[in-house]
């Protein structure tokens, strides 16, 4: 495994600026590099008691000629702080789901599918296992991978483009670990943790409803 590093070098020039490097972990493939960085603005509908926008830094590739893999290396909150109303598990999956469901990935990387009714079976979501809300040198908050963390989380994901211009987003198979396991516990809601402690996130896609329910 080895892990790509995007640096503050491209930031800097951009309004939401950070004072940390975003990683992106590989799970497979080393030969294919992951793309430059790039971000959008995600509104949350759910993960919060209020709709949020986060800014949502994300990369991907087209990877051992057959995958179209994505990942979200790191999410700023409205002024880098913390809205203490939302839930950090759920703002990561909201983020995860709505890249893909509202087109944002496909519009930037050109990945299929292109016509409606059409679907791509080989998508892969891409994810650090631990995440938290980090504090940079000038305190402003960054949800990002934990540092410690070695562990690199894939869900294989099938991609159909709809009528009204979305796309559906199924995952095909249960997640699984490329490399060390999580160095961070799975969360259990009847104990909660604080949002800067390091929790499990590669299961990110059983807090979005549509997939609960099928």
């Amino acid at each position: 495994m080895r892990a790509v590093l995007f640096t503050i070098v491209f930031l800097v020039c951009c309004t939401y600026s950070f004072a940390q490097s975003f990683t992106a972990c590989t799970p497979d493939c080393t030969d294919d590099d992951w793309s430059d960085l790039h971000s959008v603005g995600i509104i949350s509908a759910s993960a919060c008691s209020q709709p949020i926008t986060f800014r949502v830094y994300f990369v991907f590739r087209w990877a051992c000629n057959q995958y179209y893999d994505f990942q979200i290396v790191g999410i700023t909150p409205p002024n880098n702080v913390w809205p203490q109303f939302c839930d950090l598990n759920r703002v990561i999956a909201e983020m995860m789901f709505k890249l893909i469901h509202e087109g944002h990935l496909q519009y930037v990387s050109g990945f299929p599918p292109n016509d409606i009714g059409d679907c791509q079976t080989t998508y892969r979501a891409t994810l650090g296992g631990c995440w938290h809300v980090g504090l940079d040198v000038t305190s402003n908050a960054n949800i990002v991978h934990c540092d410690e963390d070695p562990s690199c989380c894939l869900t294989p994901m099938r991609v159909c483009l709809q009528v009204d211009g979305t796309f559906s987003v199924e995952p095909t198979a249960p997640w699984s670990v490329i490399g060390p396991p999580p160095a961070c516990p799975e969360i259990d809601d009847e104990d909660p943790v604080t949002p800067d402690e390091c929790r499990n996130v590669c299961g990110w896609y059983i807090y979005i409803p549509e997939f609960v329910a099928n």
